[in-house]
């Protein structure tokens, strides 16, 4: 049963398309814009800005999942 439940788990993650945020690994803002403050995780697995949720929190990206032009404002950023 538990092997059924994981490949149920499994396959949601990648139908529902969202990606697995680490600690560790740099966050960044849909603008290319690093996120250095703290995070919380929402009840549909996206990683937000802010300790808590709130009227400011902003959805938190890998630079993999960031447009082109996202990403090289996101590499100026790193060379500075």
């Amino acid at each position: 049963m538990q092997c059924v439940l994981v490949t149920l788990f499994t396959m949601s993650q990648a139908q529902l398309g969202e990606g697995l945020m680490a600690k560790g690994q740099k966050h960044y803002f849909k603008d290319g814009t690093e996120h250095k403050g703290g995070s919380h995780k929402m009840p549909n697995g996206q990683l937000h800005s802010g300790a808590k949720h709130g009227k400011t929190s902003k959805q938190l990206f890998h630079m993999s999942e960031l447009s082109e032009t996202a990403k090289k404002k996101a590499r100026r950023q790193k060379a500075k």
